[in-house]
């Protein structure tokens, strides 16, 4: 998974940067808020635990993007979160180990001028990739991590002063990555019958983020 969502990002910027007449580049650093998932409560030495996730932590990465006309881009954005992998339950929290969380997405923007102000602008962005859980080391023993399909979405600001190459950001992105599914229950209707569906689990990252941007026009 994770090579095929990289190869889709290269591939994209290759395709795209021959038409496109601005490219940017830019690194950032932030916060991420993160949330897990449930799991049957089970008991260990004595104590219940119904509940994995990764710890709230600093993050930082790189996005890449062409502009293909005014307004609109494609672009691959990396972001890797420094975490630790936490179990909890009622009563308590185990720290398992340190756990890296690394998203990679292909990524499509859109620009918005502020009328008001000609180096400020506004945007949004979707991206589609991957969310990697990395390795843990508990007690001695690696524990292999999973790669799953996730989407990320967000919003911000950017803000170029005198119209040159450098510039500003600063953003929010929400990432929603699919785990697993419980079973929900039995839906049933007069005519069609009964069918049995599942819950979704999804665990979620917000990012809050800033950083610099550099843009060189391709000639």
């Amino acid at each position: 998974m994770l090579k095929r969502v990289l190869c889709f990002g290269i591939l994209l910027l290759t395709v795209t940067s021959a038409s496109a007449q601005v490219i940017e580049i830019g690194g950032h650093a932030g916060y991420t808020l993160s949330e897990g998932i449930d799991f049957p409560a089970t008991m260990v030495s004595g104590v219940t635990y119904d509940g994995v996730e990764q710890t709230d932590a600093f993050s930082w990465g790189f996005t890449v993007g062409a502009r293909l006309r005014q307004g609109l881009g494609v672009g691959f954005l990396w972001d890797r979160q420094q975490s630790d992998l936490e179990v909890s339950g009622p009563r308590a929290k185990t720290n398992l180990g340190a756990m890296n969380v690394d998203n990679y997405h292909g990524v499509f923007s859109f620009d918005y001028p502020v009328p008001a102000n000609p180096a400020v602008a506004g945007f949004l962005f979707l991206g589609l990739g991957a969310t990697s859980f990395g390795n843990v080391n508990i007690m001695g023993q690696n524990v292999d991590g999973e790669t799953r399909f996730s989407t990320t979405w967000g919003a911000g600001v950017k803000f170029n002063p005198g119209e040159g190459p450098v510039g500003f950001r600063a953003a929010i992105r929400w990432t929603p990555t699919y785990i697993k599914s419980d079973a929900g229950g039995v839906w049933c209707d007069p005519y069609w019958g009964c069918t049995s569906y599942s819950d979704p689990d999804y665990s979620h990252q917000v990012e809050f983020a800033g950083g610099l941007t550099y843009r060189f026009t391709m000639r």
